[in-house]
């Protein structure tokens, strides 16, 4: 490793990396195909991970409100090399805990949705994780958009049957009687398509269960806020109400998951696939969680103006929070230097806007030398403190970003 002083560099000392316009379109509402919408929510020239001069992975990213419906989603949306590229490296913003997939078969099981003769598909199974809870006496079934990961999970789990494919042009290997989607629906650009493809592949009397983060458990402290750049589709509970029955099911049961920002539906089947509310109170809602994201991006100016104006810094954490604070925050002042650390291997001795990667354990050989360290992420800001006041970082280098707060 170099000498200490001579690691921490500028902001945007790399300037290979551009935008490119094959990675998004633009399109209509994905529900109604109205074509006049509002933006609600806006980043330029968002850089998507760490610099390249051969991959350009820079977009413009834009939140919209359908002005007929009032569906909220991404537009211009990510296309397929949009998608590919952008988040190759995503690595650990995926993924669902153990926590949260074991409090999810416990519900199933309440419901009585899993039985000896049930056949469980769960779309956007990833690696399989869910999947292998579940009892082995039933038919448990998995597809998945990553390849890569379908391949480590019938490694990993023989016993599942897991298919690669679109989720709106697959068939499964049986009928589904029971259809999980855990936070999946906000993923794709087109919810109606792959809800009606699941509602022709399934059995009679099948039952989908649906979760997604919704505009009515969407107020944060947290710089992210509700309006994730990974999700193209953002709901409330009349919105999803209005992609479920247009895609031709019925909400049987509803119910709002009170640990973090869930709504979970059980819908079945129905012949009526017309939309059933329009009038909703979401302009309001919208207006809510934009006004309440404003307060928390305040909140931290707050903090950051009381930094010295040049000094080192570490920032702990590579991934779409780094960027989130170089967009909407005064952090990144040219005058003041910078590495960044992060624990994904694949990331490290990369450079972000010109900034070199390490591995945490660096932070030995830092602790001689004055700088300020902010642990920059969504969900593990708390462990990032632990984890560097365990290296030997004294608290008052720390600049504590977050009391807490509600994640998904």
């Amino acid at each position: 490793m170099q000498k200490t002083q001579s690691i921490f560099r500028m902001i945007n000392s790399f300037q290979g990396n551009k935008k490119n316009n094959n990675f998004t379109q633009s399109r209509n509402c994905p529900v109604c195909e109205n074509i006049e919408v509002k933006v609600v929510h806006a980043y330029d020239d968002f850089q998507f991970f760490t610099d390249s001069n051969s991959e350009y992975k820079r977009a413009d990213l834009k939140d919209c409100q359908c002005q007929n419906c009032f569906f909220l989603f991404k537009n211009p949306c990510y296309t397929d090399s949009g998608l590919k590229t952008l988040f190759a490296e995503a690595g650990f913003s995926y993924g669902s805990s153990s926590h949260h997939q074991l409090e999810q078969i416990h519900w199933l099981n309440k419901l009585k949705l899993i039985k000896p003769q049930t056949k469980l598909l769960d779309v956007g199974c990833y690696e399989g994780g869910f999947l292998s809870k579940l009892p082995s006496q039933i038919c448990r079934m998995g597809v998945d958009v990553d390849l890569p990961a379908i391949e480590r999970g019938k490694t990993n789990n023989p016993d599942l049957f897991l298919s690669h494919g679109e989720f709106d042009k697959f068939t499964p290997l049986h009928k589904p009687t029971t259809i999980t989607m855990f936070h999946v629906l906000e993923h794709l650009r087109n919810p109606i398509e792959v809800l009606t493809r699941l509602r022709e592949i399934s059995a009679p009397d099948v039952a989908l269960i649906i979760e997604v983060p919704i505009l009515e458990l969407g107020q944060t402290n947290d710089l992210n806020g509700f309006f994730s750049v990974q999700h193209l589709s953002h709901f409330s509970k009349n919105s999803l109400l209005n992609v479920i029955s247009k895609s031709g099911w019925h909400i049987k049961e509803a119910e709002e998951i009170k640990a973090y920002n869930g709504f979970r539906v059980v819908a079945i089947p129905t012949t009526n696939k017309n939309m059933v509310n329009l009038k909703s109170n979401d302009l309001i809602l919208t207006q809510k969680i934009l006004d309440n994201w404003r307060l928390s991006q305040l909140a931290l100016e707050e903090k950051f103006t009381k930094l010295p104006d040049d000094g080192n810094f570490v920032i702990w954490g590579a991934g779409f929070h780094t960027e989130i604070l170089y967009q909407l925050t005064s952090l990144f002042k040219p005058s003041r230097k910078f590495i960044l650390i992060d624990s994904d291997l694949s990331k490290n001795k990369k450079t972000w806007r010109g900034i070199e990667i390490y591995h945490p354990t660096c932070i030995e050989k830092l602790l001689d030398n004055p700088f300020h360290l902010i642990p920059s992420s969504y969900s593990g800001h708390e462990s990032i403190i632990t984890s560097a006041i365990s290296i030997g970082v004294t608290k008052d280098r720390v600049i504590n970003l977050y009391d807490g707060f509600r994640v998904y």
